[in-house]
């Protein structure tokens, strides 16, 4: 999902309002990045976001890689403020993520609200 606008409108405080509503057992992981990340940034971004350890994964992709994927077999929630810092390239490598066979980040927010 992306919240678009204008500075100053609310969106970072809707989405937290939103996300409370979640059910509780909802893993939400909040994403912090730089300024046009390169991959293996964003890579180490997404697993501090899970609480793993980047520093030691940042240089070796592969190991990070399916580190990243084994974080996102199970429904989680990952929210990435001012997302477009991220360039073109690394926001495709996120799409891919998510498009994994393995991945469950979006199926749960499919099923968000309740009724949709």
């Amino acid at each position: 999902m992306c919240v678009d606008g204008n500075p100053g409108h609310g969106k970072t405080v809707a989405i937290h309002q939103a996300l409370r509503v979640l059910p509780r057992r909802t893993e939400v992981h909040r994403m912090l990045v730089a300024v046009k990340p390169a991959l293996p940034q964003l890579r180490a971004a997404l697993l501090t976001a899970f609480g793993l350890p980047a520093t030691a994964l940042t240089n070796r992709t592969d190991a990070a890689a399916r580190t990243v994927l084994q974080a996102f077999q199970a429904p989680v929630v990952v929210v990435i403020d001012d997302v477009q810092r991220i360039a073109a390239p690394e926001l495709d490598y996120l799409r891919l993520l998510v498009d994994a066979p393995t991945t469950q980040a979006w199926r749960g927010l499919r099923r968000w609200p309740p009724g949709c």
